[in-house]
């Protein structure tokens, strides 16, 4: 299994705080990677959590109640994502809104570095070897752009929480 690149170099590797900025490559690679992912949902789903809990098992103290059923809104998440990258205008929204109920749950900032290595080690373990070398970059980019929107909406919603 090759790993592609670490989470440090995939989240440095976003600047951009405008818009997703992926080519059109990109945007296949992930939508493509979809079609691998959906149909062994439950076991990629298992492997992320599996993976993030071994990176930082104080992470799992965040997760209550039923996994499978949680292990299915990540891989619907997952697939909602990789269906709107096109349409940041539907995308953006409904992540700023993960971000802040994410907020809530008390995901702090330096709780999306582990994530991004959880999905790009299960990412790298559970796709084909040929999608894993084009997907797993572009779906690097596309989370650390996401987990930017989802921190700035949570520092944002917490912000106007404070002046109310």
């Amino acid at each position: 299994m090759r790993i592609y690149p670490g989470p440090a170099n995939l989240l440095a590797m976003s600047t951009n705080t405008t818009g997703l900025d992926l080519t059109e490559e990109e945007i296949a690679a992930v939508q493509a990677s979809i079609e691998e992912i959906l149909p062994n949902g439950r076991v990629v789903s298992l492997t992320f959590y599996q993976t993030l809990f071994q990176l930082d098992p104080k992470l799992a103290g965040l997760f209550h109640g039923d996994m499978v059923a949680m292990g299915q809104k990540f891989i619907d998440m997952l697939e909602f994502i990789a269906v709107h990258l096109s349409h940041p205008e539907v995308l953006v929204p409904a992540v700023e809104d993960l971000g802040i109920r994410h907020a809530g749950y008390r995901v702090r900032p330096e709780h999306y570095q582990t994530v991004c290595e959880a999905l790009v080690r299960t990412l790298s373990a559970k796709l084909s070897p040929d999608m894993a070398e084009r997907a797993v970059p572009a779906w690097g980019k596309t989370y650390a752009f996401l987990s930017e929107t989802m921190i700035r909406a949570a520092e944002e919603a917490s912000g106007d929480a404070a002046q109310a």
